[in-house]
């Protein structure tokens, strides 16, 4: 006999879940009572004698597991989800592309934070910054390494600079200056949202630009639009990426698209 069409449909109790393992398709599971997840968000299961962390990629009320062998979300990790709709519709179309399991597909759009199943959201991001009254005369003339980086970080002013940039811009040996420079009380280190407040998503500002990253940034702006290529020629550690990130931003903003090959 079949049910009443007014009978209310059964909640969507199983989860299907990427993990990071070279077999194809995703995996069901139970959520136990009193536990919720949604789609993109990060859980914890458990995976023949190991412990793994997947990302749900769908919700269901059924499963073709039978009932008996049907495993439980141990946890779930994130009440957001950490992959959106449209990254979790690309993952799965690279996947079936490729010919590649999703689940690995999925683990390699985490860091690998994440994919340990550290927290999505953190403290931030350190950031050093010159405090008002700090001098680049109050160093020794033999500090070159201290007295360029003393000057960058008062440049940058009340935004500071982050490890990466400062690794970009910086000679090796720089993280020993910065040392140096806590140490004299000339700069200090703050925790900087990796996000701006007020729930826009949209990520802060980078660093100032120089410049000649100025120049190449003009310069292939103006050319948006039209077929050009350009190469942007410089040393290791000149701030080429900050060049690219700022080309990007421009591009995104006009409601087209970038594509980053690292060949690394």
């Amino acid at each position: 006999m079949s049910a009443p069409s007014s009978m209310s449909p059964m909640p969507e109790r199983i989860v299907r879940v990427a993990l990071p393992v070279p077999l194809p398709g995703l995996f069901d599971y139970r959520l136990p009572e009193g536990m919720t997840a949604v789609p993109g968000a990060r859980v914890q299961v458990p995976f023949g004698a190991r412990k793994l962390t997947g990302v749900v990629m769908a919700l269901a009320t059924a499963s073709a597991v039978p009932d008996g062998r049907l495993k439980c979300v141990l946890t779930v990790l994130d009440e957001r989800p950490v992959l959106d709709e449209a990254v979790r519709g690309l993952l799965e179309w690279a996947a079936g592309y490729y010919h590649h399991p999703i689940g690995e597909v999925v683990a390699s759009a985490l860091p690998v934070r994440l994919r340990q199943g550290a927290a999505a959201e953190g403290e931030g991001i350190s950031v050093w910054l010159a405090l008002p009254d700090a001098d680049v005369d109050d160093l020794p003339a033999r500090a070159s390494r201290q007295r360029g980086l003393l000057v960058r970080l008062l440049q940058a002013g009340a935004s500071g600079l982050d490890a990466a940039t400062l690794a970009e811009a910086e000679a090796p040996g720089w993280r020993e200056a910065l040392g140096k420079l806590e140490a004299r009380g000339l700069v200090r280190r703050k925790m900087r949202p990796c996000w701006s407040e007020g729930g826009t998503g949209r990520p802060l500002p980078g660093p100032p630009l120089n410049a000649a990253q100025q120049t190449a940034v003009q310069a292939v702006t103006r050319a948006l639009g039209a077929r050009g290529v350009f190469m942007l020629q410089g040393v290791t550690g000149s701030g080429k990426t900050e060049v690219y990130l700022q080309v990007i931003a421009e591009t995104l903003a006009r409601g087209e698209q970038a594509l980053v090959l690292v060949p690394e």
